[in-house]
């Protein structure tokens, strides 16, 4: 600037550059949330028997789906958001089982029936396996080597044997009414905790179905497990089962520890 007498004032400075906009800023887009999937949605019972007579339909679907999610962990329930339903999940009788050929789960919702049937359908909707209708637990060299290898470090002999059943069950005895009317004395096996009759399951599939039919533990016997693949799939349904019981799966990770890694493995696998 510069100002001569009685003149008036001149700015010679070239006019301000004005700076271009700036671009808006990306916008921050939060992680989308998990897609919290709902088993009531693919519920359907025709039949209503025991507890669930006179429920309606919605009631029944949001009593599976809380049974259901009482038994996951946070990484379980992210195994469970990220695969897909199956197509139906049903109630016949007191029968429990999946079937891969039909997409299909049947249980009651007694004990942990519901997460173990479960529990089969992800191991079969995560297999990558070409051969049609098989699971991943027994086509995964990894999980059939740990279970072989559990299985040859746990003596299984009858002694050790009948302490896993002293230690998994106790007697109850009782009295019922016959037709005719006199009262009969019985005594049965019942397993001290819940989730320790999938405990003995896996136990028996250790065994070759010894447990079950030589001792009358809880499991599915001899014939059963000739069968091949069946002892993986069995196992990897129950630990499965028991993810959100502490106490027996720490029973497990004595019994079967390589099996239980890598499970546990897989589960991180199928969370992320």
């Amino acid at each position: 600037i510069y100002i001569e007498p009685d003149t008036d004032v001149y700015d010679d400075r070239p006019p301000p550059i004005t700076p271009p906009p700036l671009p808006n800023p990306a916008p921050i887009i939060d992680k989308p949330p998990l897609n919290v999937a709902s088993l009531a949605s693919v519920v359907s019972i025709r039949r209503k028997s025991g507890e669930l007579r006179g429920k309606t339909d919605k009631e029944i679907a949001d009593m599976y789906d809380k049974k259901f999610k009482s038994e996951l962990t946070p990484t379980t329930e992210k195994v469970f958001n990220n695969t897909p339903l199956p197509k139906l999940v049903t109630a016949e009788g007191t029968k429990g089982y999946y079937r891969p050929s039909e997409n299909k789960v049947v249980s009651t919702l007694s004990g942990k029936t519901l997460a173990h049937e479960y529990g089969h359908h992800i191991d079969y909707a995560t297999s990558k396996s070409k051969v049609p209708f098989t699971a991943w637990s027994e086509s995964n060299e990894e999980f059939i080597n740990a279970f072989r290898l559990d299985k040859r470090n746990l003596p299984l002999n009858d002694d050790k044997l009948s302490g896993w059943k002293s230690l998994l069950f106790t007697t109850e005895k009782g009295t019922r009414t016959s037709r005719t009317g006199s009262t009969i004395h019985f005594t049965r096996q019942v397993t001290k905790s819940e989730g320790y009759a999938n405990v003995s399951d896996i136990i028996d599939a250790l065994s070759n179905g010894k447990f079950y039919t030589n001792f009358y533990a809880h499991g599915h016997g001899k014939s059963y497990y000739r069968r091949a693949g069946a002892k993986e799939k069995e196992t990897f349904a129950n630990l499965f089962a028991l993810q959100n019981d502490k106490e027996s799966m720490d029973i497990l990770r004595q019994i079967i520890p390589n099996t239980v890694k890598v499970f546990d493995e897989r589960m991180v696998e199928l969370a992320n």
